[in-house]
Order: structure tokens, then sequence, then C-alpha cells
């Protein structure tokens, strides 16, 4: 993963320094106390609020390999579609997100303008439900 596609993670994510602040994804942060910046091959977030690493990469549904940058591996790709899925009332409840190179991953709305990347209680629905 590289630190441009780590961002996208964080629509709220600001310019603080030479890293980046956003809301923390493991609690309920109503201000920016997670670090994020890059040192040499590695992605680094900090919670300053005292989350561990393991549950802030679980909250946005990555693993801790997901930190360290391989330029043979390329990271996740670009997004080039997404699956709306919407329950009976035609409300967006999650998205299939695919990326190039192929690659799917699954994210929920976080009722902010922004994503969740996983699907922790959230009702599965049939893609195309009327």
């Amino acid at each position: 993963m590289t630190l441009k596609e780590l961002l996208e993670l964080f629509p709220d994510a600001r310019q603080a320094g030479e890293g980046y602040s956003a809301r923390c994804p493991a609690h309920e942060d109503r201000q920016a106390s997670l670090s994020i910046a890059q040192k040499e091959d590695k992605l680094l977030l900090h919670c300053h609020a005292g989350c561990k690493k393991e549950a802030i990469c679980a909250a946005l549904n990555i693993q801790k390999a997901d930190l360290f940058i391989n330029p043979r591996r390329g990271g996740r790709g670009r997004i080039v579609k997404t699956y709306d899925y919407r329950n009976a009332d035609g409300v967006l409840v999650y998205q299939v997100v695919r990326f190039e190179p192929k690659d799917f991953r699954q994210r929920r709305p976080n009722g902010k303008g922004g994503w969740i990347w996983n699907l922790k209680g959230t009702e599965r629905v049939l893609y195309h439900l009327q």
C-alpha cells in the first residue's frame, strides 16, 4: 500500500507537518487524534487516544503487512467500479469496490460522508434488491 492509497481511506485527513492527521476509525473520534506518516518503506499510524495499531487496521479492513511499501507489489491499485447494495427502502447499506489490478473490497457509509472499510454489523442484502 502507498501513502496515497492509505490516505484515501481517510476522507478527513489533513496535512500536519511532515505527515497527516485524521479521525481514528477504531474509536468514536470527535477530533483528529490519528497521526499518519511515511518513514522509508513503511506507513506509520499512531492514535494519540491510545488505540492499538491492530485495532486501527481492523477498523480499516487492512492487515498490518499492508503498512509496508513494496514497490513490486504496487499496492491495491485504483478504484475502477463500485457496486451499491441497497436495502428494500433504497438506502445504501454498503458497496463492493473493484480495484485495478483486479481486487475487491467492501465498505459501508460512516454517516459523515466517508467510508468504513469493513462490513462489521452490517445487514447483508442482495445486489439490485428491489
